[in-house]
């Protein structure tokens, strides 16, 4: 922005309206924090008219009402988690935009602190010296073979990759907060029944943190206190009786957020032209950010917990110097988390960035219900045909029941009969572990759906519903 303008009027006489306009001409939220501070009737105007110049100032920003959105479904969260009381559902997403009510100072704060995050995020996808494994084993492709197969020094198809990655993240943030009720249900109904040993259940044990095993001890009265809810049923079969049941349900449970990834949310601030598979490249670039994302966190006591392995590889940065924090969700987790950051985003690249349960909910019992080792836990008593890793034809990670909902509700199609196995053959180890989807955002690994069939099978079997 221009100073020349203020060098040549006096800034005590300007009207309030033309010192807004001002304000809204900067690029950026730096220059915006510059021109309050230069004298008190700028700062006047700043903290009268803040809403709207934040609003103004931000829509030219990347992803920026994304941003927004998401850290207003994560207070929602968290002051309910606070309160001891489950989320309350989120039926419109469109509520939460900056368009239906323009942000506040201390809301802008936290979506700079959650770009922060997904920068270092990005910076660690090109660049991380970490080595980790993907959701399907195996090793993860490394990041120098991400940076070398991109056209980095296309400033077009670099902001094209940036808008699709950074739409991803900032979706799975809010897709971790919007779906937290139904994966949080069983925890409150156990707090309603006083089922205070449940808790205790819901984690690796501690003999388990070395690499002896990888789920939560639930009992068999455990696991039937969990299967009612329907989001605890991801290892059945949707031909079945209960995955029909599981099918109607989730109508509910996913309905509105996924309703809103495929209608609207693959629209935010995408230059590429709109194609006819538009839908399916959205949901795609949200799946495949879902494999980077929860790869980057570690918890900061070390543990095994959460799904994350029990290792000492936090990022130094994070721990010395100066660092920021981010409040989030993350999706496959649920619980809401404080994340550390180093103020340097070239500092991600050795080490993973810690997490632990947001400070206001330390000692209680939101700490111990660990739903990736819960689903883990199901896995190996599955109710399908196909319990774990160990058969020819694993269950997908239950996470995916968003993707295999949305794809069939909105758009009548399934994942390919050979998208996850075997995990060095299939698509998904090389596609999804170097990230194609983000540069070449027409691939998708998906078929017309087949009702009564079982779609993420390699022979997929003809298996008649009814």
């Amino acid at each position: 922005m221009s100073n020349t303008i203020l060098s040549t009027v006096s800034i005590s006489s300007l009207p309030v309206e033309v010192a807004v306009s001002i304000f809204e001409q900067c690029d950026e939220f730096q220059e915006v924090v510059a021109l309050a501070s230069t004298c008190k009737g700028l700062h006047s105007v700043w903290q009268l008219s803040s809403s709207s110049i934040i609003w103004k100032v931000g829509r030219g920003i990347r992803c920026f009402d994304l941003a927004l959105i998401a850290v207003r479904a994560t207070a929602i969260v968290l002051k309910a988690s606070q309160a001891g009381s489950p989320s309350p559902p989120f039926a419109s997403m469109y509520a939460l935009s900056g368009g239906a009510q323009k942000p506040t100072i201390a809301e802008l704060k936290d979506v700079l602190n959650m770009q922060h995050l997904v920068r270092c995020i990005e910076h660690m996808y090109f660049f991380s010296e970490v080595e980790c494994d993907t959701l399907f084993g195996g090793p993860m492709i490394p990041s120098s073979s991400r940076f070398k197969s991109s056209d980095r020094e296309d400033e077009e198809k670099n902001e094209r990759f940036r808008i699709r990655f950074y739409t991803a993240i900032y979706q799975l943030f809010f897709a971790g907060a919007a779906l937290s009720r139904p994966y949080m249900a069983p925890f409150w109904e156990a707090k309603e029944k006083s089922r205070t040993s449940f808790f205790g259940r819901c984690r690796v044990p501690v003999y388990n943190h070395l690499g002896n095993g990888v789920s939560a001890s639930l009992t068999t009265n455990d696991r039937d206190f969990l299967r009612p809810f329907p989001v605890y049923n991801h290892d059945v079969e949707d031909y079945t009786t209960i995955g029909k049941w599981r099918e109607k349900e989730y109508e509910n449970i996913f309905g509105p957020f996924a309703s809103w990834l495929v209608k609207e949310g693959s629209a935010f601030q995408d230059p590429m032209p709109r194609s006819r598979h538009h839908e399916t490249e959205s949901l795609m670039c949200l799946l495949v950010g879902y494999e980077h994302l929860i790869c980057k966190f570690t918890n900061l006591n070390g543990t095994h917990a959460f799904g994350r392995y029990a290792d000492s590889r936090i990022c130094p940065a994070a721990l010395e110097g100066k660092t920021r924090t981010a409040t989030i969700i993350v999706f496959g987790v649920f619980r809401v988390e404080e994340v550390i950051m180093p103020s340097n985003i070239e500092d991600t690249k050795d080490g993973l960035l810690p997490v632990s349960i947001h400070p206001t909910l330390k000692g209680t019992d939101q700490e111990a219900f660990d739903i990736p080792s819960i689903m883990e836990h199901l896995d190996y008593h599955s109710q399908g045909s196909a319990p774990d890793d160990f058969h020819e034809h694993p269950n997908p990670p239950a996470m995916f029941q968003l993707w295999f909902f949305a794809l069939r509700r909105y758009l009548d199609l399934g994942f390919s009969h050979n998208a996850f196995w075997q995990w060095s053959e299939c698509m998904w180890w090389q596609d999804v572990g170097g990230g194609t989807v983000f540069h070449d955002p027409s691939w998708a690994p998906v078929q017309p759906y087949k009702a009564g069939k079982v779609s993420w099978r390699d022979e997929d079997p003809d298996l008649e519903s009814g």
